[in-house]
């Protein structure tokens, strides 16, 4: 995996294999190469103990969210002495291709991601990451039982994911960033299970669970952060009730744990979230000045548009492919709906932009681009 920029994420750099043991390290990185190549099985050059296995799995999958197709891992050849080998299973989906993946979810987060590096200091571009997936991903709970919503790509991609599903998300766009970060683990007050973010901005330590949050707010201009940069001790007071609380696993306990105060969440929590429509005019101008586009025609009424708006000219602004009825809204890129009268064109578009699943009005000069809330109901000009 590399950093926005291209570069590679240093070894140094993965938090949770820098606390494991050189047995564990090895296994780590065997069972890293082997499921990021895509094997079904790995075998180890001896047999080691099921917990230091686990260990190591759990510390890839944490520090690594770019492996999204891994599902679990069951144990293999086995002895008195420990096991020797253990299988993977896999998303059949997205192992099958596993750079077109990655790219994919490289391709949504580009925007957002191209504004986060410009961003002056760490924290600025935490925060603004924190409000964009509260912004963007909404509450899979009900799939909890489906892996594929527990994994970055589902928060990404089609916006929807369980709390480990948004940790792996914030893990990847740290990374990104080249910001420490990985996933901890464990149970709430409750004795459910639970994922949320340790990560280091300035020196510190804090923790951060982005999916708490984002069931606290109750606005898309009005960000809760008040599980926001907090201390292990401060989260740990804050998710306590009836004498039990917020705990690590064991494979966490040797985790840093989390000190740092600069970065309060009483700082930021009568703070304005961040705002993201300026991104679309970015985008949308670079997007429709590509001159290999596609078209593709169909007479069918959208009904997701206002009266008298139709699919009558879908284009791929990035000219990959040719579109079909259903991949209307899985494509991932912009697209222009084409206003017509009669069946002739009025110069006038909808761009539908499916990372954002949002829409943009403009004309075919660009002279004004239109940002449509959806959920408020609201056109902003642009530009």
């Amino acid at each position: 995996m590399t950093d926005h920029k291209g570069n590679a994420i240093p070894t140094s750099s993965l938090v949770n294999r820098s606390v494991l043991s050189k047995t564990q390290q090895y296994l780590y990185d065997t069972i890293k190469d082997a499921t990021s190549k895509g094997l079904t099985s790995v075998t180890f050059n001896n047999y080691y103990s099921r917990v230091d296995i686990s260990y190591a799995y759990n510390a890839v999958t944490s520090d690594n969210p770019y492996l999204v197709w891994i599902h679990n891992y069951s144990n293999g050849t086995q002895g008195a002495k420990g096991v020797k080998s253990i299988n993977f299973t896999y998303d059949s989906a997205l192992v099958k291709d596993r750079a077109a993946t990655v790219q994919l979810m490289d391709d949504y987060l580009k925007p957002m991601l191209d504004k986060a590096t410009k961003m002056s200091t760490d924290i600025d571009k935490v925060k603004f990451v924190h409000d964009w997936l509260i912004y963007n991903v909404n509450d899979g709970s009900a799939k909890s039982s489906d892996m594929y919503y527990h994994k970055a790509y589902s928060a990404i991609v089609d916006k929807m994911g369980v709390c480990a599903s948004y940790t792996n998300a914030f893990t990847y766009c740290m990374q990104k960033l080249g910001i420490q970060c990985t996933m901890l683990g464990g149970t709430t007050w409750s004795g459910g299970g639970h994922c949320w973010n340790l990560l280091k901005v300035g020196g510190d330590w804090y923790e951060c669970d982005v999916y708490w949050d984002d069931v606290l707010t109750e606005s898309e201009t009005d960000f809760t952060y008040t599980c926001f940069m907090q201390t292990t001790a401060s989260l740990k007071a804050y998710d306590t009730y009836n004498g039990k609380s917020r705990t690590r696993y064991a494979d966490c306990e040797g985790l840093p744990i989390a000190k740092g105060t600069k970065y309060s969440p009483d700082n930021y929590r009568y703070s304005n979230g961040s705002n993201f429509s300026d991104l679309a005019k970015v985008v949308i101008t670079k997007k429709t000045n590509s001159s290999s586009v596609k078209n593709y025609t169909a007479s069918s009424k959208n009904t997701s548009l206002p009266s008298g708006w139709y699919k009558y000219k879908a284009i791929n602004i990035l000219g990959k492919k040719t579109i079909s009825e259903s991949d209307w809204t899985k494509e991932g890129k912009f697209y222009y709906i084409e206003k017509t009268n009669n069946g002739k064109s009025t110069g006038n578009y909808y761009i539908y932009d499916t990372a954002y699943d949002n829409y943009y009005y403009t004309d075919s000069s660009l002279s004004s681009i239109s940002w449509y809330n959806y959920k408020t109901g609201v056109w902003t000009t642009l530009k």
